[in-house]
């Protein structure tokens, strides 16, 4: 990564990464005043293990291809950028320029683009409460920024909350686009993506409708929960398992998202405006009148409060079986019991007793096991008064103590705390009074009057915040006709003529106002090589001539060359050579003469053996005046008591103002809400100054017990009893 940019752009801090590349904070000095961008930077291939992956999945058929691969997705992401930069509408993220290179091992490129500087995006809101009229209105200004990219071909494929941004203007932008059709991991993928089918525009509908159905929920995704994690969720969507409605909201309004969630693509919008002019009906119809916009601000709600009120109400019920069920069971021990048991005696030794009643004996068997089951389950949690204890439902006097680790409790059981945890923690207010912040606010509330501010970047002037940048504007001198600006003065040409004197550097002679430098050297030497004459064929050290050659037998010339030709058999060849001469076929050579050495100046000219070379300059002229007189050029300049007047200009279309170049630079002010008197601001409403804090109410599980703001699990025992009175 540079440090410097294209344009003299500044790398800043990084100020987020995803899948995609990193985003760097920038900026660059004009006119003294740093203006400040956003630039992503993405590098192709993102890792090691890209390229083999793209191979394994049969994207390219080796390394070879790599290079072409990304020169294609490159291509794509620069049209996809000119296109946004001159089609995007204002809930679309600008796009200004970007910057390509090559990496030196000739695979992949590196890509700088810059964009607008947004800080804020809906994941940082995503555990918020957001009303239903605000959920509403992102929806739509989502869907406006996907029906611009629409219209332009272009799909965004990767929306999430972390891709959707929250502009000056308060509206939601869409940015950060899918910049190739690598795997996405995104939570928000629809099912023909996730299964590597066609990307068409329904895809980034469904991860919108799914994004407004997270924010309805709570911040959980369909199928999320307590014992469900956000992957399980997600492969239960893939597997087609149907998002059931949220309770609270209203039908109309959960038929638009689950539409836009469709698994089956065909069952969606067909494109973003549809579902933005869904949400828009449903919005006019039902928020027609002035909403109040805290009545329901950051409700608070534990998913124990259910289950304390059914425990509460089992715990009350169970004591009033219990006192019931005791009074059945004493009666049924009089009547059952203490009277068959006198019958029983005088027959307990008669077999024939034990034959014929032998239901009756099992019966009672059963009874008197119920009663130990009684004494020892029901009329054990019964309590006594200070000095007695519980033995068997029976208060007799005695007292319980515990072993070693253990305390007793205030239901008599001995109890050692095995986990101690925060408890959670719930805030309510009284009626008409709404919760926001662990505050409650009074439900009296009006419309907040607009603000605008700049932060010290500036003066306001209505919406806008107006700066003025100034330089030293550029200086030049004149003087009056006649007089001549040198050395800061005004000085007059004088009929004095400057005498000038010439000289050479070290090394060169003058000569009419020339300098020259003559040098020698040695010349180059090289062999003669062989010659021969004119009539002869030099090859290697040989001449070569024809031989004179006669042919008897046939008529025809060409015998005697080629003898042994066609129609030349019978024939005799014979060949003489000139003298001084050998004889080779029908060539004679002899040894070629030898030549003599040559010689050569590679700079220069040869005279008399040596390599001569002359250098030539002009030679260094030098203007003198007499005493009291300026050099000026060739002339001599007087000087005059005449100051030179100053002229100021200005460049780039700044404003001159006396010697400085002022700069002035309009920028949107920071809008913001303000309240009349006795009122405080809540977002963008006004709520009655009547705040005070609300009660605060804690609650377990039901594996847990509230002891104060924790929430304990305790090892139970029964204590130790011990009869009679303490000492």
């Amino acid at each position: 990564m540079k440090k410097v940019l294209w344009d003299n752009y500044q790398i800043g801090d990084l100020i987020g990464e995803g899948a995609n590349g990193k985003v760097y904070k920038v900026y660059k000095n004009i006119n003294g005043v740093n203006k400040y961008y956003a630039v992503k930077y993405i590098s192709f291939p993102r890792n090691n293990h890209e390229i083999d992956d793209l191979i394994k999945r049969r994207v390219i058929k080796g390394v070879e291809d790599a290079n072409a691969y990304y020169r294609e997705i490159l291509d794509d992401i620069k049209v996809k950028i000119e296109t946004i930069k001159k089609y995007g509408n204002q809930y679309v993220l600008n796009y200004y320029d970007y910057y390509e290179e090559a990496h030196e091992d000739g695979i992949g490129y590196d890509i700088y683009i810059r964009m607008d500087l947004v800080t804020q995006s809906l994941k940082d809101f995503m555990n918020r409460n957001m009303s239903t009229k605000e959920i509403i209105g992102l929806g739509i200004d989502v869907c406006e920024g996907l029906d611009s990219l629409r219209k332009c071909n272009i799909i965004h494929g990767n929306v999430k909350p972390s891709n959707i941004f929250i502009g000056s203007d308060g509206k939601y932008k869409i940015g950060d686009f899918k910049v190739d059709n690598y795997q996405s991991n995104s939570l928000y993928i629809a099912p023909e993506v996730y299964y590597q089918k066609l990307v068409v525009n329904k895809c980034d509908t469904y991860a919108l409708g799914l994004i407004m159905y997270q924010l309805l929920n709570k911040g959980k995704l369909p199928f999320v929960s307590l014992f469900v994690s956000d992957t399980k969720a997600l492969k239960f969507r893939m597997a087609g398992r149907d998002m059931t409605p949220i309770k609270g909201v209203e039908p109309e309004l959960m038929n638009i998202i689950l539409k836009a969630c469709s698994y089956t693509d065909t069952y969606r919008y067909n494109d973003p405006y549809m579902l933005a002019n869904a949400l828009r009906h449903y919005r006019d119809k039902k928020y027609s009148d002035k909403e109040s916009t805290l009545s329901n601000l950051n409700k608070t709600v534990s998913i124990y409060d259910t289950e304390t009120l059914i425990m509460d109400t089992k715990d009350t019920k169970a004591s009033s079986d219990n006192k019931e069920s005791s009074s059945k069971v004493k009666g049924l021990i009089k009547e059952k019991i203490k009277g068959p048991l006198v019958e029983l005696k005088d027959k307990l030794l008669d077999k024939q007793f034990y034959i014929d009643n032998a239901k009756k004996i099992m019966v009672i068997i059963l009874v008197i096991l119920l009663i130990f089951f009684l004494k020892g389950c029901v009329f054990s949690t019964k309590k006594c008064n200070e000095g007695y204890i519980n033995n068997f439902g029976v208060c007799v006097r005695g007292w319980y103590t515990c072993r070693e680790g253990y305390t007793l409790n205030e239901d008599n059981k001995c109890s050692k705390t095995l986990k101690s945890v925060d408890a959670n923690v719930k805030y309510v207010c009284d009626v008409d009074y709404a919760l926001q912040d662990k505050f409650c606010l009074k439900n009296d509330t009006i419309d907040a009057i607009p603000q605008y501010q700049c932060a010290g970047l500036g003066r306001l002037e209505g919406d806008k915040c107006v700066t003025e940048q100034s330089t030293k504007a550029a200086t030049t001198y004149e003087c009056p006709s006649g007089y001549v600006f040198y050395d800061d003065k005004c000085s007059t040409v004088s009929t004095k003529t400057a005498s000038s004197s010439y000289s050479c550097p070290s090394g060169y002679t003058l000569s009419n106002q020339k300098c020259v430098k003559t040098e020698y050297s040695n010349p180059s030497i090289s062999s003669g090589g062989y010659e021969c004459s004119s009539n002869e064929s030099l090859i290697g050290n040989k001449c070569y001539v024809q031989a004179t050659c006669t042919t008897t037998g046939s008529d025809n010339p060409y015998c005697k060359w080629y003898p042994y030709m066609p129609g030349c058999s019978g024939t005799t060849t014979s060949c003489t050579c000139p003298s001084g001469y050998t004889k080779s076929g029908t060539q004679c050579f002899r040894d070629a003469s030898k030549k003599s050495d040559n010689q050569s100046c590679s700079k220069g000219t040869l005279v008399n053996g040596k390599c001569v070379t002359t250098t030539e300059i002009p030679a260094i002229v030098k203007y003198n005046c007499p005493s009291g007189y300026q050099t000026y050029g060739n002339q001599c300049l007087k000087s005059s008591s005449v100051k030179p007047t100053a002229k100021y200009y200005c460049a780039g279309g700044l404003e001159l103002q006396g010697d400085n170049c002022v700069a002035t630079i309009t920028t949107d002010a920071i809008s913001g809400y303000t309240c009349s008197d006795g009122y405080i601001l809540a977002g963008n409403t006004c709520v009655l100054n009547d705040k005070k804090d609300a009660k605060v109410e804690y609650s377990c599980s039901k594996v847990y017990t509230l002891n104060g703001d924790k929430c304990e699990k305790y090892q139970l025992t029964n204590p130790i009893k011990h009869f009679g009175t303490k000492s």
